[in-house]
């Protein structure tokens, strides 16, 4: 995580094998300092603006969750009640700042400002897993957090009131996520890359698929599958709309055309 200060930029790295994080120079790299941390972290740290100033969040593997300043100090704590399973998620309320987590019990918020837990999300034999993202997909100003989840599924779900907004079944472990209008509706869809097909989109509405990918099967099927996550992406070039990703295979770097009319979310 990169927090920049009215002097420079601090890099946040977490040593999970050393229970230390380490601030460094956001310039030249050299190590600020170093942290003694009492727990496993999950998903690394977060950033987010706290009246005005820039903080750190970080959860744990036991549930405790963290704001500490520029400097690394805690300055308060909290506890989301269960084993954490993803990074912690910043997201500003439509009443109060919120920070979102998955645990082994589903999608807990906490408020921001005391990290009181506020509500949970429960998900059916089920929880969240890897990066919970933020983004308002009707346009209506509030936020809906994506997560994906341990038996393959994506979930949409209502930052404001916590209700379930549709969960769909992508068939097999999702990895990165972007967003998009693919289908021309106004509004704004759900790419994810899986294990098995290079991209999919899901309708931000409902769920339901929209685009797949048209990538022969057999070309996964030949290539061992790795751990490493991929990261996706949908930009704008010219006229068109691109997902750029590493491909199913993970041996290299691929590049596809969405449909025609298709517009990458703003951000």
């Amino acid at each position: 995580a990169v927090l920049e200060t009215a002097r420079s930029s601090l890099v946040f790295i977490v040593d999970n094998s050393l229970q230390r994080m380490f601030l460094l120079d956001g310039v030249d790299g050299n190590i600020v300092s170093q942290l003694k941390l009492p727990q496993r972290v999950v998903g690394g740290p977060a950033t987010f603006i706290d009246q005005s100033s820039q903080r750190i969040l970080l959860a744990f593997a036991n549930g405790r969750i963290e704001v500490r300043d520029e400097t690394g100090a805690v300055l308060r704590s909290g506890d989301a009640g269960s084993a954490v399973t993803t990074a912690p998620l910043f997201v500003k309320g439509s009443h109060a700042p919120l920070v979102m987590v998955g645990t082994k019990n589903g999608l807990t918020a906490l408020n921001a400002d005391d990290l009181r837990p506020l509500g949970r999300v429960a998900i059916k034999d089920d929880a969240p897993r890897g990066t919970l993202v933020a983004e308002d997909l009707n346009a209506d100003g509030v936020a809906e957090v994506l997560m994906v989840t341990q038996h393959g599924r994506v979930v949409a779900v209502n930052a404001a009131d916590g209700q379930i907004l549709w969960n769909a079944d992508v068939g097999s472990e999702a990895d990165g996520m972007t967003f998009a209008d693919v289908n021309g509706d106004g509004v704004i869809d759900v790419v994810v890359a899986t294990s098995q097909v290079f991209a999919l989109a899901l309708s931000g509405r409902d769920g339901s698929i929209v685009w797949r990918d048209s990538e022969d099967p057999g070309l996964v099927a030949n290539h061992a599958t790795s751990l490493a996550p991929r990261s996706i992406v949908a930009l704008s070039l010219g006229k068109a709309a691109l997902l750029v990703s590493g491909d199913t295979s993970r041996t290299g770097l691929r590049a596809v055309e969405l449909p025609n009319g298709s517009v990458p979310a703003k951000h």
